[in-house]
């Protein structure tokens, strides 16, 4: 009877170890070296893009190991993307790939070395809408309306107050950022990102109230202007003081 009982259970654990996402374990490499891995997956390969490993296991189960796995090092942020630092291999995981088969693998993709390494908060400000290069151009006002943009059709904006936050932090050189979708007839003509680049206030005579807020100095705002042909990219130092028609325009 007791060996019925364990006969029975053996199906439920082998579907449990085939489809369910499990642990990480240690994997020995070509090199003698170890990675984190899948439980029950073996080395394939390691080039200069990733780390390989092939199971009995679904692409599911591995996708899910293999996320956990590159989440063991540390995290670092910069240039807009989550980088997981693996000091023992020099390489900064950035995703994960699978494919299904008889022995399915999962793909730790990574670059070399430290992604972050010599990077500061200096260098980029936090820009959470992705590059201007990546926007679908056949996007409706409707939904860029949702994802938070400036929305302006026929030379009107449907979401005013957007620019107005960013028009007032912007004057009291305060981080701010807009990105900009004009229509025309229902059809995206432009995208205009504007970023106000920050440096970080430090010193030990600070303002403790002011300790660590960004504020606009030198070469500061950043602006990129797409259309369906090209990309232009410029900066500029500071708004002109003088109006034309009614407008303070940029300068260089």
């Amino acid at each position: 009877m007791r060996l019925l009982k364990k006969l029975w259970l053996l199906p439920v654990v082998l579907i449990a170890v085939y489809f369910l996402p499990l642990v990480v374990s240690q994997v020995q490499g070509a090199d003698g070296s170890t990675w984190n891995a899948p439980i029950f997956s073996q080395f394939v390969s390691a080039d200069e893009q990733g780390v390989t490993f092939s199971s009995i296991r679904s692409a599911y189960a591995l996708g899910k190991d293999g996320e956990n796995a590159i989440h063991y090092n540390e995290e670092k942020k910069c240039r807009g993307t989550t980088y997981y630092y693996d000091k023992t291999h020099d390489v900064s995981y950035t995703s994960v790939s699978t494919t299904q088969g008889l022995l399915s693998t999962v793909t730790l993709h990574y670059e070399q070395g430290d992604a972050c390494e010599g990077w500061s908060i200096n260098d980029e400000v936090a820009w959470p809408y992705g590059n201007i290069q990546d926007v679908d151009f056949t996007m409706t006002p409707k939904d860029a309306l949702e994802k938070g943009y400036l929305v302006i059709e026929e030379g009107v904006a449907k979401n005013p107050n957007l620019y107005n936050e960013f028009s007032n932090r912007l004057k009291q050189g305060v981080f701010s950022y807009l990105r900009a979708m004009e229509y025309e007839h229902g059809t995206l003509v432009r995208i205009v990102d504007l970023q106000m680049l920050e440096i970080e206030i430090e010193g030990t005579d600070v303002d403790p109230e002011m300790a660590g807020i960004q504020k606009n100095t030198g070469v500061s705002y950043k602006a990129q202007i797409r259309t369906a042909q090209d990309v232009q990219v410029d900066e500029f130092i500071r708004l002109s003081d003088d109006e034309v028609d009614g407008v303070k325009h940029v300068q260089g």
